[in-house]
């Protein structure tokens, strides 16, 4: 456990990384990996029903223009749909993808037999993804209900919410995968 030093915020800090630590184990991430396909299987198709329109949450980016495009394909029910979701499924879905990777993380930290300093704040990197996951929805919400008034300023910031979140995913995934190969590699070797 790494000492931090004790303000407000430190304190929340702490806090969320000893309950990481206690957390991460074989168990619980088998039993997350078992529940994961729930989610985008499931749960998001059932509510999420956009009647064949380009959910913008799926893709990497897009422009406002590209984001006003899909819009106009979308009936006044399946916009409905899509801001029901925003604030139903798709805040449940970041909070069990982000405690998920975080615990991943930390079980791959924790097996690194390394000088743990400042390496635990690395725990934390998932929060930056869900942080933008969360940007995007709100943002998504207000350009879907505003239509057909056009926001351009919130769109481009959608888009950015949308790269920024997928960008944080692939950065905590290549971190998980080059830790879990460094393991590997140093298990091999003693």
């Amino acid at each position: 456990m790494i000492t931090i030093r004790q303000g407000s915020g430190n304190r929340i800090v702490q806090r969320w990384l000893d309950l990481l630590n206690r957390y991460a184990t074989k168990k619980i991430l088998i039993i997350l990996t078992i529940f994961y396909p729930v989610f985008p299987l499931v749960l998001l198709p059932a509510i999420i029903d956009t009647g064949g329109a380009p959910i913008p949450d799926t893709y990497f980016y897009y422009s406002s223009d590209t984001l006003y495009q899909w819009l106009s394909l979308y009936t006044e029910e399946a916009r409905h749909c899509y801001m029901l979701g925003a604030v139903t499924i798709d805040v449940i879905y970041p909070l069990y993808y982000s405690i998920s990777l975080s615990l991943l993380l930390t079980y791959v930290l924790n097996n690194l037999q390394a000088d743990r300093g400042r390496i635990e704040y690395l725990k934390l990197l998932p929060i930056m993804p869900i942080l933008a996951d969360f940007s995007e929805n709100l943002l998504l919400s207000k350009i879907f209900s505003a239509w057909p008034n056009q926001h351009e300023f919130l769109a481009t910031m959608a888009g950015i919410a949308t790269l920024t979140k997928w960008s944080g995913l692939a950065i905590v995934f290549g971190l998980i995968l080059l830790l879990a190969l460094i393991n590997l590699w140093t298990s091999r070797i003693k």
